[in-house]
């Protein structure tokens, strides 16, 4: 029976998430802001809009439901029997609308804006394609309509699928998705380092005071990006400054500006290159004068015009570092001993970035 280990498995998931830390505001979590952030994740991966996202929903939760009572329910009032592809389907079904319920209930307090975010968009899919897949079986099995499937529905199908990818591999969306990571993982480096200030938060989360006691539960668990095993981490030689007494000067490479992020530190934005590959570096840290690190980022920012000086064939990565801390007017420091900016190249091959920064 198809339904005893679907039972145990929605206990099991009970149990484990029973007792959890919550997340965002708790405050959110009401039965109307639950209901339109659920269909909202629903219509979410064909389109922005909440209004239209949230009548997609319901279309789509209206008819998988049905899907589950016509096939799951019905078949048990009546005495008769299961049709086991009809059933398995059935409760695939129900297996993806009590994800995304959980889905719901943890990310909620996060606002509505979370519901579009695109890693739900998978499992949404799913649960339409496998609603259809089960519509379509009920049909079939009906004797009395005769519905069959024919070569042109195939056809059409897949046609449909062909055209749904391949507008994904648009290069623009491409270069969205790679600008949009580029973003996150600067961020992370960002909060890595202990500069959150909203501005940086806003890369990842349109509500910055939203997620930071989220942020603050990873960085106090050791866990994600701030985990000791899996995390942004500097290599051992570098974390206490190890580095800073015999770098060269960079020959190559300038601050160009370095921005206040508030009560929580700086931001230093310039670039540097390896003089004989005319490379980036692998990362960029800064020290105090105590050789404390301040904050370390790989490069991240494509710099077209640095491409063009150095007359590179391939992108060129510009960093952005952050500056932990309260620093009364780094810009000053920056010419000095007193903050280090240490470019890490692939080899082991280090420099030193000095000069005055006008801010």
């Amino acid at each position: 029976n198809i339904m005893v280990p679907w039972a145990a498995m929605t206990v099991g998931f009970l149990i484990l998430v029973h007792g959890t830390s919550d997340v965002g505001d708790p405050s959110l979590r009401t039965f109307v802001k639950c209901l339109v952030f659920f269909l909202a994740l629903l219509g979410a991966p064909l389109t922005s809009s909440l209004p239209w996202s949230c009548g997609l929903g319901c279309i789509v939760l209206a008819a998988s439901t049905a899907t589950v009572f016509w096939a799951l329910a019905v078949p048990m009032l009546k005495g008769t029997a299961n049709d086991a592809r009809l059933t398995a389907l059935a409760a695939y079904v129900s297996f993806l609308l009590l994800s995304l319920l959980a889905v719901t209930w943890g990310r909620v307090g996060y606002g509505i804006g979370f519901a579009f975010s695109s890693r739900y968009a998978t499992i949404t899919l799913l649960l339409w394609m496998s609603s259809f897949g089960t519509i379509f079986r009920y049909l079939s099995i009906r004797k009395k309509l005769g519905y069959t499937l024919n070569p042109f529905i195939i056809a059409t199908a897949s046609l449909a699928f062909i055209a749904a990818s391949g507008s994904t591999l648009k290069p623009h969306n491409s270069d969205g998705i790679r600008h949009y990571s580029e973003r996150t993982r600067q961020a992370a480096y960002f909060l890595v380092s202990g500069v959150l200030s909203d501005d940086i938060l806003s890369w990842i989360y349109p509500s910055p005071s939203l997620i930071r006691p989220s942020i603050a539960t990873l960085r106090d668990r050791h866990l994600g990006i701030f985990s000791d095993r899996w995390g942004l981490s500097v290599p051992a030689r570098l974390a206490l400054g190890a580095p800073l007494g015999e770098n060269p000067k960079c020959p190559l490479g300038a601050v160009d500006r370095i921005t206040s992020e508030g009560e929580y530190g700086w931001k230093v934005e310039g670039w540097t290159a390896d003089p004989i590959h005319k490379a980036a570096p692998e990362l960029v840290l800064a020290y105090n004068v105590y050789g404390r690190l301040l904050g370390f980022s790989e490069p991240l920012v494509e710099r077209a015009d640095v491409q063009a000086f150095l007359k590179n064939s391939t992108i060129f990565f510009g960093f952005i570092v952050p500056l932990s801390g309260i620093l009364e007017r780094p810009f000053l420091l920056l010419g000095s001993d007193e903050i280090r900016l240490v470019a890490v190249f692939s080899g082991g091959y280090s420099c030193l970035m000095k000069g005055e920064l006008k801010g």
